[in-house]
């Protein structure tokens, strides 16, 4: 399925989305989605799994998914996304095996763009690739936020960013995999929600 299937609210989501990172130009943008198929996930399915090489980058247009690492039989959570956002492992970049699942905890629907497509439209367009970079790096800075939050702030402190940037999630998402993501047990999360 392409472009057809896309309502003008979504078209314009995404359309508006691309331009937040980068000011893309109409030919890029036209090609960006005519490039788009829209696939539909039930919830709890691995959209994208540690081990393989990841061949779409997603949109995600209803239902929010987690990025998570399995160690030793341990899941670690470590970032969730939702609606209006882009969504792939590292592996979907470096067309290398990654360690990273991406995992549906609602029913899912998204407009993906092959890694095909996708390369074809980096080389074509620098607005495409401007706008990765951009992605990438901004990317970066969040998971950096995030990650230094973990050593620096207190689980207190976490708990009431994580409420602050994101007030959905403690509605949306199952409190083990908030815990996980804050870096404290499940008891830690259940006494401070208590607290605050």
């Amino acid at each position: 399925m392409k472009q057809e299937i896309i309502s003008p609210e979504t078209e314009n989501g995404i359309i508006q989305q691309l331009k937040n990172i980068y000011p893309i130009g109409d030919d890029a943008l036209g090609d960006f989605m005519t490039s788009l198929s829209q696939k539909k996930f039930l919830k709890h399915t691995i959209i994208q799994k540690a081990g393989k090489v990841a061949k779409e980058l997603y949109f995600i247009e209803s239902g929010v998914v987690r990025h998570f690492y399995t160690n030793e039989d341990k899941e670690v959570t470590t970032w969730f996304s939702q609606e209006g956002e882009f969504v792939a492992n590292s592996s979907f970049f470096m067309q290398q095996q990654g360690y990273e699942n991406i995992e549906s905890l609602e029913d899912l629907s998204v407009f993906a763009i092959s890694y095909v497509d996708f390369e074809r439209l980096c080389q074509e367009y620098s607005d495409i690739s401007h706008l990765v970079r951009v992605f990438m790096t901004s990317n970066f800075f969040m998971l950096d936020q995030h990650y230094a939050s973990t050593h620096l702030f207190s689980a207190i402190e976490r708990y009431e960013n994580l409420l602050q940037n994101f007030p959905d999630f403690i509605i949306r998402i199952p409190l083990i995999y908030i815990a996980s993501f804050l870096g404290i047990s499940p008891e830690t999360l259940s006494r401070i929600r208590r607290k605050v």
